[in-house]
């Protein structure tokens, strides 16, 4: 396209410009040669357009010194960022700006690249780009770059003056929406949007409110309160138990999007709420996605969320009041945090999945499995026929199981609990304020890449429900304490013993 441009300029207008010395596909140059004293001379504006491509490489641009830069489809660009940070100082000398870059893309492009292109488009002074005032998002209040919506110089909306009908073709739009549902109707509206959460919208295989998702979503990026809710936080022990000590010099980073295509895979605690003193049992309980050490479909982290039920005394409630996503070096070092976690709101039970066994081998070395939840037999009783599954501690997912997590978690997002003061209803998902959790969930589809957030919030549900569902046991629980005892006992004495019975 480039090179058709500079032709028709070349053909059309007194402003052709020879290009002697580099005309290649990528780089053109304008300059011409010319014989002094025979020998060839290079003379001109020798201006450069160059075409350069960042795929695995985000340093490309590195050292050139540029007046204009151009990085278009960034929805498809899988290191926006980082290419970006590498190419700024080619537009700057010192103190002083000297060019200017532009990033653009359509909202059909919105593949690997759009975390990336989203953070950037909705923090523009965070990355000296120009702020624009959210005026297509609903309820938006921070600035954002500028966007142009799909019923702006819409074709054949156009008058004969040039200027755009708007109004006619927001209303077409507006009708071939009206027809559309489910999936359909997010793809469409991906591909001509209306505001900035509809073009960021990411498509996918799953039956959670994505178009609430994404208003929440926008807002936590948004509102700088929001954006400021969760607090990093160094978990040691002391004498007097688990301390959570803010982060003040900022040298925890926690994994706050979703893909992580970051090395640092340590993470940090967040914390949203600090736990009230003396919790009463049951009010606060964790949800914990140990890591895989298989890597085959992407690189699995570790998720555990601290989620805090109702309590008359406390006017939050039914909300994650703490998480901690990474991957430590050692497993052990995770299961140590969710110890932490546990302690610090008062002894909370951890439900976990427990294909990882590592995790009740760390808990029983350190003689602390009263922490794990039990097996949630009523919720096992209630998706799976005739489940022979049979483990002491966590649970252990299949296909049904994941059905029964997705229309938990459904359900529990779209759970009315308010009305603010404009007379909107709050749901649950209104008080999610973890970014790359509600990405995870926009995103989720089970069968493409790791989802551990939303593992990790399913085991919370699990716990909750089958508190509803009732009795979590057919038989007396200190009958399975003892019959664990025993075997616990039989096993450590069986060489001394071989003979024993109960």
């Amino acid at each position: 396209m480039t090179t058709d441009y500079i032709n028709f300029v070349n053909e059309h207008t007194g402003w052709s410009k020879k290009r002697d010395y580099v005309d290649k596909q990528m780089h053109k140059r304008a300059s011409y040669e010319e014989r002094v004293n025979g020998i060839p001379i290079e003379k001109g504006y020798k201006s450069d357009v160059i075409g350069i491509t960042f795929k695995d490489n985000p340093d490309a641009a590195r050292g050139k010194d540029a007046e204009l830069v151009l990085m278009e489809e960034a929805g498809k660009f899988p290191n926006l960022k980082a290419s970006y940070m590498a190419t700024k100082p080619t537009l700057e000398d010192g103190a002083y700006i000297t060019g200017q870059i532009v990033i653009f893309g359509t909202s059909g492009d919105m593949e690997r690249g759009t975390v990336d292109f989203a953070e950037m488009f909705y923090s523009p002074n965070d990355y000296g780009m120009l702020p624009f005032e959210n005026q297509w998002d609903e309820g938006a209040k921070a600035a954002c770059s500028f966007f142009v919506p799909d019923f702006m110089t819409k074709p054949g909306f156009i008058d004969e003056n040039g200027n755009s009908l708007q109004d006619h073709a927001k209303k077409f739009e507006e009708e071939r929406r009206s027809e559309l549902s489910g999936d359909g109707f997010n793809g469409h509206i991906q591909e001509y949007p209306f505001n900035p959460s509809e073009a960021f919208l990411v498509t996918s295989y799953n039956d959670f409110p994505v178009k609430e998702l994404e208003a929440q979503l926008n807002r936590v990026r948004t509102d700088d309160v929001l954006k400021k809710a969760g607090q990093p936080v160094h978990l040691f022990r002391s004498d007097e138990g688990v301390v959570a000590k803010p982060d003040l010099k900022n040298k925890l980073v926690p994994i706050n999007e979703f893909p992580y295509r970051g090395n640092d895979l340590k993470g940090a605690v967040v914390i949203y709420e600090h736990p009230i003193p003396n919790p009463p049992r049951g009010l606060y309980r964790l949800g914990y996605d140990p890591y895989r050490q298989d890597q085959s479909s992407g690189v699995s982290l570790g998720a555990v969320y601290v989620y805090k039920g109702n309590n008359s005394f406390s006017y939050t409630r039914d909300m994650i009041v703490a998480e901690y996503v990474g991957r430590p070096p050692l497993q052990s070092d995770f299961d140590a945090i969710v110890e932490m976690l546990s302690e610090l709101y008062g002894g909370a039970e951890i439900m976990y999945e427990n294909e990882v066994t590592a995790v009740s081998n760390y808990f029983t070395r350190r003689k602390k499995l009263h922490l794990l939840a039990r097996q949630p037999d009523s919720v096992i009783k209630a998706n799976v026929k005739n489940s022979t599954v049979s483990r002491v501690y966590g649970i252990h997912m299949n296909s049904k199981l994941k059905d029964a997590a997705e229309k938990y978690i459904k359900q529990w997002l779209l759970e009315e609990r308010d009305v603010n003061e404009k007379g909107v209803k709050l749901l649950n998902l209104h008080f999610i304020y973890s970014i790359p959790l509600l990405q995870e969930l926009i995103k989720y589809d089970r069968d493409k890449g790791n989802y551990d957030r939303v593992m990790a919030l399913a085991m919370i549900l699990f716990s909750l429900q089958n508190e509803e569902l009732g009795k979590s046991f057919d038989k007396d629980p200190m009958e399975d304490a003892y019959e664990e005892l025993n075997s616990l006992i039989k096993t450590k004495y069986k060489s001394k013993w071989p003979g024993q019975r109960r």
